[in-house]
């Protein structure tokens, strides 16, 4: 999955030294609470490397959109995927936040991480994104109960072919009222890691994120239908999917009166974003974030 070569110096020195704005931003018990976990401190001289800390602590993480010239992250960032870890598993929720039934379906509108701010506590934040999710879905249920537009003459079928087809639609459409919407789901996570030409040092390293996905089934019969969608009701494996990253670290920053670190994500090695989590703010403009050693239990080494 990974090649053996040597990360290239990301010239991170310059990226990512970004100027707070904004105070005094709500907070309540709740909050304070689930960040006593994830809040816990790391520092150049004792780094978080992501396979550890993921096996330890229960932290939350977001996926972000980057600058694609200078790799930045700032205020208006669109968050792309929050992320929770609980008892060594990832919940993947996909973020939405949408006006209007068009940016919904095409998913075009997500959070930016300046409106992390509108919510009390992270949790809360995520219960909206799951409710976003699941608004998105039953529209998208919604459009295919609709009454299909096919006419008998537009199609060429005769009366008795037309008969067998309106009978077929008409079932498909009762049969998509049916489909379960499945909330994100705490599942697995992988990391791999590849070593250097000497095989004792961690070259490169990449995580597959696991995540709950529902697609909408389609079928050329009702009977092919009501099996798929049987199948997808039935057994909540058949919508565990991931997507998988090489990692990068680079500098810590300050957005409003918070601090993140993380890493940049790369997939067949394009920059897709960064994965970020909250820091000290002592740590802005230091690198706080490193790669998991090779006696990281249940890491995957020099997987081709």
């Amino acid at each position: 999955m990974f090649n053996k070569k040597k990360i290239v110096a990301l010239g991170l020195a310059s990226l990512l030294l970004l100027a707070g704005c904004g105070k005094d931003s709500d907070t309540n018990d709740k909050e304070t609470k689930s960040n006593v976990t994830s809040n816990q401190a790391f520092s150049e001289e004792k780094p978080l490397r992501i396979g550890e800390d993921l096996s330890k602590n229960n932290r939350t993480w977001f996926i972000v959109e980057v600058d694609g010239d200078t790799g930045a992250v700032s205020k208006d960032s669109y968050i792309k995927n929050v992320l929770t870890v609980k008892d060594k598993k990832i919940q993947n929720v996909e973020a939405h936040k949408f006006l209007t039934e068009e940016e919904a379906q095409h998913q075009l509108s997500y959070y930016k991480l300046k409106d992390l701010r509108d919510f009390k506590s992270t949790d809360a934040f995520i219960e909206q994104n799951i409710k976003d999710n699941e608004k998105i879905w039953k529209q998208e249920i919604a459009k295919h109960t609709k009454p299909f537009t096919q006419t008998q003459e537009n199609i060429g079928y005769n009366d008795e072919e037309w008969a067998v087809y309106e009978k077929d639609e008409k079932r498909k459409r009762e049969l998509y009222k049916t489909v379960k919407y499945l909330p994100p789901q705490f599942l697995r996570y992988r990391i791999f890691l590849d070593t250097d030409d000497s095989g004792n040092n961690v070259a490169r390293e990449g995580i597959a994120i696991h995540e709950t996905t529902n697609e909408m089934p389609s079928a050329e019969t009702a009977d092919q239908l009501e099996k798929y969608i049987k199948e997808l009701n039935e057994d909540e494996s058949v919508h565990d999917d991931y997507t998988s990253y090489t990692l990068a670290v680079f500098n810590a920053f300050e957005i409003y009166d918070d601090a993140y670190a993380g890493y940049y994500l790369y997939r067949s090695g394009d920059l897709k974003g960064a994965l970020i989590t909250k820091t000290d703010k002592d740590n802005v403009a230091k690198i706080v974030t490193g790669l998991d050693d090779l006696d990281l239990e249940g890491a995957i080494i020099d997987q081709d």
